[in-house]
C-alpha cells in the first residue's frame, strides 16, 4: 500500500453522522489521543486528516477546537473530499488537498466505499 502500513499510518476515525459534531464531544477526545498516538507511531512526523463528505465538517469542527500550538505540532494538512461546505445543496465536488511528505493519515469516512475508491486512487 505504497508504504503505509494499516493500523499504524493509515488509521480510521469513524463517527456517527447522524447527529452534530456539537453533540460528540466524547468522539473529539478520542480523536485527539488518535492524532497524538499516531504522530508518536511515525517518527513523530505531522498527522494528515483525510475527510470524505460530513468528515471534513467534523474535522474542521475538531481543528477549529484545537489550540494552534497543538495544530502546529501535530497535523501537517487537511485533505477533505466532495464536504458539504456550502450545504447540502452544493454539488459539485470540492478538493481541498495539501501535500505531505509520506507522513500519516487518518481517515474520518462518511461512505466507506466511496472512500476506498478515492483513497486508491489518489495514491496510485
Amino acid at each position: 500500500m505504497h508504504g503505509y502500513e494499516r493500523g499504524v499510518s493509515v488509521r480510521g476515525a469513524p463517527y456517527d453522522f447522524r447527529y452534530a459534531p456539537h453533540s460528540q464531544p466524547f468522539y473529539f477526545v478520542q480523536l485527539r489521543r488518535l492524532v497524538e498516538d499516531t504522530f508518536n507511531l511515525n517518527g513523530r512526523r505531522r498527522v494528515v486528516l483525510f475527510a470524505h463528505s460530513m468528515g471534513g465538517l467534523y474535522a474542521a469542527y475538531f481543528l477549529s477546537r484545537r489550540p494552534a500550538a497543538w495544530k502546529e505540532r501535530y497535523i501537517e494538512a487537511l485533505i477533505t473530499v466532495n464536504t458539504p461546505w456550502a450545504g447540502p445543496r452544493l454539488h459539485r465536488a470540492f478538493i481541498m488537498a495539501a501535500l505531505c511528505n509520506r507522513g500519516a493519515i487518518i481517515f474520518l469516512p462518511c461512505s466507506f466505499f466511496l472512500l476506498l475508491s478515492f483513497y486508491l486512487f489518489f495514491l496510485a
